[in-house]
């Protein structure tokens, strides 16, 4: 599948036993093919979305429940500074848009820090960013009002669309609350550059009703009350309700209930302790799990869990970022600009790790595992056949984008494209994202049959005739496939800061001005050395001159 970009997962630590089950969902962006992707955890892709949001960037990619049964959700949005304008998306098992979820009351655009679907699905927490004006003359913008970035959050009904729930930091938090200060040269001057003091990036909800919001620039952890919006209490920053002895946290992301009750509570969160190369508090990015006392307001820090080793050490990212608590305990990290994903033991031992995408340096939001059923019935297995000759054996080529199901594949295969179709490979086991299948003859029809995991047919492909390559293009094909024609000169093609066409230039040149000196010196050299026997010859004249005089007298 040429058309498939895909990035390439490099594995660093597989230990299959101890792992959860699952797929791998990450969504990156920055890359030659931005988009949701689903990959196994050896490293095979299993289905891209390439192109599933038109040009917008995905973000938040995961599997969520609506109307009882699983379903693939992300936000869909268009990238503004620090934050994205656009809409969720659910799609189904067919890999189908059954639905777009659009923020209510004022028809602002969503953000992507959040895309949660609640109570099975029938209503959605999602994140917004709103410029206001604001009387910022404290702050140092003295020529008018200036411009703020409201941070909200709404809690929506999917199928009617009605607010439930809608909270803005305005309304609570004064921007002097936040570690990120206005830079007017930069920010507050314009809603375009509005100052982002708050940023919020993550919303969960309890099972009591009221909801957790993380804020990356008031480096603080808040409970809302759903019923009055006001705060109940504040981990970290400024103002926090709990002391926190021995620990701290900073510039985080992706903060989680795991337990409530009246005296206590357990969260957990990311924390990138990093905002920039200056903004730094702890020396590595961390997934923490936190137990606050509701009746000493202390809070303790129950576990922490750095990256895997890498060859610049533990990681430290600056922005991003989540921690997954898996069924069976174990911990899922997607380690945000870093581009690192690794699966971790409740101890903190990582047992699977990938690098992906080091060829486009992507980033992705978060990352996820699940358990995920795709059945993509509305397309059919992508086929190609190829033989060297007519007489040459033929190799089949086959895959199916998100098909989860696939066990193995039956070869047909004839002389003609009619109903003559034989069998010619039975049960050819699938072999990861693309199956290469070799027939014991050539073939000049094949279709391929999906088989599922239960034995029983799926879905055939179309019927193909196979391709012979002929004329110029034989002697660059082989018995598998033929090589494509040599890449041409990119500007991206660098040696030492320099593309080839240039260090080639630059080559001729330096033969050419090597060339010249050395004919330059050699020419110089004779002219040299015929003017000294010239001179030679006039000075010996001049002696003989003398001497005769010499014998006159």
């Amino acid at each position: 599948r040429p058309g498939i970009q895909a990035p390439i997962l490099d594995i660093r630590i597989h230990e299959p036993e101890l792992l959860s089950d699952g797929y791998i969902f990450i969504a990156p962006f920055h890359a030659a093919q931005s988009g949701p992707y689903i990959f196994d955890t050896n490293g095979s892709l299993v289905w891209s979305g390439f192109g599933v949001a038109g040009p917008a960037n995905v973000y938040n990619f995961h599997v969520c429940s609506y109307r009882g049964a699983d379903h693939l959700c992300f936000h869909a949005g268009t990238q503004t500074r620090t934050y994205s304008k656009g809409h969720g998306v659910v799609m189904d098992g067919q890999y189908r848009v059954v639905k777009t979820v659009h923020a209510a009351a004022e028809g602002l655009p969503s953000d992507l820090h959040e895309f949660r679907l609640n109570d099975n699905g029938e209503t959605a927490l999602m994140t917004i960013y709103q410029p206001r004006q604001l009387d910022l003359r404290k702050y140092g913008v003295t020529s008018g009002l200036g411009w703020v970035l409201d941070s909200m959050f709404q809690e929506v009904n999917i199928t009617s669309g009605e607010l439930l729930f809608e909270w803005r930091s305005l309304d609570h938090v004064p921007p002097e609350m936040g570690y990120h200060a206005l830079n007017i040269s930069e920010e507050g001057q314009t809603s375009e550059t509005a100052w982002d003091f708050f940023h919020i990036n993550s919303v969960d909800k309890g099972h009591e009703g009221d909801y957790l919001i993380s804020a990356r620039h008031t480096n603080c952890i808040y409970k809302i009350s759903s019923q009055t919006g006001s705060i109940l209490w504040e981990l970290n920053g400024k103002n926090s309700t709990f002391t926190m002895p021995g620990f701290n946290f900073s510039w985080q992301h992706d903060a989680r209930w795991i337990l409530e009750n009246e005296t206590t509570s357990v969260i957990s969160l990311f924390d990138n302790s990093r905002r920039s190369h200056d903004e730094v508090g702890n020396l590595y990015s961390s997934g923490k799990f936190i137990t606050l006392n509701h009746v000493t307001n202390i809070a303790t820090l129950d576990k922490e869990m750095l990256s895997p080793d890498t060859s610049t050490g533990q990681l430290s990212t600056q922005s991003q970022g989540n921690m997954q608590l898996l069924p069976n305990s174990n911990l899922f990290f997607g380690w945000g600009a870093e581009a690192h994903i690794s699966e971790h033991l409740p101890n903190g031992t990582p047992v699977w790790h990938a690098v992906f995408g080091q060829e486009q340096n992507p980033n992705s939001y978060r990352a996820f595992k699940a358990p995920w059923k795709g059945d993509p019935g509305l397309t059919t297995p992508a086929i190609w056949a190829y033989g060297r000759t007519n007489t040459s054996r033929t190799v089949v080529y086959v895959s199916w984008n998100g098909a989860t199901e696939v066990e193995a594949w039956n070869v047909y295969a004839g002389e003609s494209s009619g109903s003559s179709l034989q069998l010619a490979a039975l049960r050819a086991p699938k072999d990861g994202f693309e199956t290469t299948i070799v027939l014991d003859q050539h073939y000049p029809w094949v279709t391929v049959e999906a088989v599922g995991k239960d034995g029983n047919p799926i879905r055939n492909s179309s019927v193909l005739k196979t391709f012979i390559p002929g004329g110029e293009i034989v002697p660059s094909c082989g018995e598998m496939h033929c090589l494509g024609p040599p890449a041409k000169e990119s500007k991206d093609e660098r040696l030492g800061g320099l593309s080839l066409s240039t260090v080639e230039t630059w080559t001729v040149f330096g033969l050419v001005l090597i060339v010249f000196t050395v004919t330059s010196r050699y020419l110089w050299a004779s002219l040299a050395l015929r003017r000294s026997n010239e001179y030679l010859k006039v000075e010996d004249s001049q002696n003989d001159f003398a001497l005769q005089g010499q014998s006159q007298q």
